[in-house]
């Protein structure tokens, strides 16, 4: 019986990991992450539990990063060691993609799965398994293309983090993704210029370094064509 959250933590490392550990994930209690890899990249899922008085709340995040894109932007990014710039290359909550990515309805009261203590924790393996299975597989296999992975970045409104994870690190691979995706020099140009007005607009201080990776990334360009 659950009745703490480190009961639960102890008891979602074990259960969830046998139920998918035939999909290649591992788990890492210490980031309180699932995670695979494949010859395109690396699927991640953060399951965080959080205690309330009778009942834990549990979010799930889903991120995916491009190897592909990953070595682009080393080549690059003047800041390596950022951590901001380390979870992945497009991503967010469960909640948000099932909502703005399959355009369906998040069926859950909260923005987060809840269920009592301590009786309910089947029920909450069984809503994990159905929602990894309708949306978290289908999810990570489409961000295998390297096309869909430039729409989710790039296309959303350009001061937005839509799919990029946080803010920074949307400006700061959306054009190592746009290049991978094969994009043309005058897209390329209307992307790039979009976000920069939107980085001068805020004044944010990562705008050098977007302004490196767009530079170098656009001689590379010119030079193919």
């Amino acid at each position: 019986m659950i009745h703490t959250i480190a009961d639960f933590k102890k008891s979602i490392a074990l259960r969830i990991t046998k139920k998918l550990e035939s999909d290649g994930f591992r788990y890492f209690k210490t980031k309180e992450l699932f995670q695979s890899s494949n010859k395109e990249g690396t699927n991640k899922i953060f399951i965080y539990p959080t205690a309330r008085s009778n009942y834990l709340s549990i979010e799930i995040k889903c991120f995916y990063e491009s190897n592909e894109i990953k070595k682009i932007f080393k080549k690059v990014n003047p800041d390596l060691q950022n951590p901001r710039l380390k979870m992945g290359t497009v991503g967010g909550t469960l909640k948000f993609i099932i909502e703005k990515e399959f355009n369906e309805v998040w069926n859950f009261s909260h923005s987060t799965i809840t269920f009592d203590l301590p009786n309910s924790f089947d029920i909450f393996l069984n809503d994990f398994m159905k929602l990894y299975q309708e949306y978290i597989v289908v999810f990570f296999d489409k961000c295998r293309d390297s096309k869909y992975i430039h729409s989710l970045l790039n296309t959303y409104d350009a001061n937005s983090v839509g799919f990029g994870i946080n803010y920074e690190n949307r400006v700061l691979k959306g054009l190592p993704a746009a290049i991978n995706s094969g994009i043309s020099l005058s897209e390329f140009s209307g992307l790039s210029e979009k976000y920069e007005s939107a980085l001068r607009n805020d004044s944010l201080n990562y705008l050098e370094n977007y302004l490196t990776i767009k530079d170098t990334l656009l001689k590379q360009l010119k030079k193919e064509n």
